[in-house]
């Protein structure tokens, strides 16, 4: 289901002990002590900006896993007990105390016994998203000062763009320092592509000045609008779709691809960024494709499923299509309609050496005529 993270070459891989990748940002730590399997998400740069949905998502996969085993387990030894034979426990931040998930949820803040250690409640509520709800709960403070000193990344501008109207980003890009000059170029560049000017107006602000979280926040406050704008970049949508959980984990065939990328239009930009493809990568295929969107979104989800880092699934697709507010009925609809297969990169491989040989073998018969 998520790739398993190398270092230095390395899987990270080991009795008792695995690291995965579940987006280019996250990662996740699996360690197994004793009785005790612990579950840790890391962010890239700051724990501040942990997608509380992406960690709710990965304990409710664990505990689902363990209670699916249990009573596999139960059922072999005709146990008629309904109680489950494990249960949560939160740490604290030296990762040596321990309180249960029953009392963490009751509680606004907990102090471990041994350290002393005040702990609030966002610790423990990242792993307790309700994921119906797109609007902070009315108790969240914000972006922490770890994540507000941070440099955003492409997906959190993308994401932060993509939630603001045109308005509203122009005179925030103005109060960071940048010219109208510089968005009027931008508007001549994209005029049929709005979306596209309001996050690159961001990300040539970040380029120009190193611009962090707290600068935004800043001027969002002088704008006189709520910083809790900036809670959206750690947010991502909740998926509901039709794809049975088999097929979520398989890679997409070329049909699928080829079939998607006709269907995709003007989004096929924020997709790729939203798939993790470098900004460089997006704007050489914008320039090599000049204004063909159906060539240029090909090459996007083509170049996204021969990435090494995440296993490049139909699952991280559905998200991403759902993040760019298009939604998963199209990809359900080829599904059904071309079907799936197991892919891989060995058929992929084999195919073009195919090709090659066919080619050769098609100029020595020229050559011979």
């Amino acid at each position: 289901m998520w790739t398993v993270k190398t270092y230095e070459g390395k899987q990270l891989l080991f009795s008792g002990f695995v690291g995965l990748s579940f987006d280019k940002a996250h990662d996740i730590v699996v360690c197994v002590e004793g009785n005790k399997i612990l579950l840790y998400i890391v962010h890239e740069t700051s724990n501040g900006l942990i997608v509380p949905d992406i960690a709710t998502g990965i304990k409710e996969c664990m505990f689902t896993t363990l209670e699916r085993i249990s009573e596999f387990y139960k059922s072999t030894v005709s146990s008629s007990s309904q109680k489950l034979p494990f249960h949560i426990e939160y740490a604290c931040s030296r990762l040596e105390c321990h309180v249960t998930e029953e009392a963490a949820l009751t509680t606004d803040e907990w102090i471990c016994e041994e350290h002393k250690i005040v702990h609030t409640k966002d610790k423990w509520n990242i792993w307790n998203q309700d994921q119906t709800k797109e609007q902070c709960e009315m108790d969240c403070q914000g972006l922490q000062e770890g994540a507000l000193n941070q440099i955003p990344g492409d997906i959190e501008l993308q994401r932060f763009a993509s939630r603001c109207d045109d308005i509203t980003i122009k005179e925030l890009a103005i109060r960071l320092g940048m010219s109208f000059q510089e968005w009027n170029e931008l508007e001549r560049n994209s005029p049929d592509y709005i979306q596209i000017v309001k996050y690159r107006i961001l990300v040539n602000w970040r380029e120009k000045y190193s611009g962090k979280f707290s600068n935004i926040a800043q001027a969002l406050t002088e704008m006189e609008l709520t910083t809790h704008m900036l809670c959206q970049v750690k947010r991502i949508r909740k998926v509901q779709c039709d794809i049975s959980e088999e097929n979520l984990d398989l890679i997409p065939t070329d049909e699928i691809l080829d079939e998607l990328a006709q269907v995709l239009g003007v989004l096929s930009f924020q997709l790729g960024i939203e798939l993790g493809l470098p900004i460089t990568a997006l704007d050489a295929i914008q320039y090599n494709n000049g204004r063909n969107l159906v060539a240029q979104c090909k090459e996007i989800l083509f170049q996204w499923r021969i990435d090494e880092k995440v296993r490049p699934t139909i699952r991280v697709l559905v998200q991403a299509l759902v993040n760019v507010g298009r939604g998963t009925r199209c990809l359900e609809e080829i599904i059904k309609t071309v079907g799936v297969k197991t892919y891989t990169q060995h058929e992929e491989v084999e195919e073009q050496k195919q090709g090659k040989v066919t080619t050769l073998f098609k100029k020595l018969f020229q050559k011979k005529n």
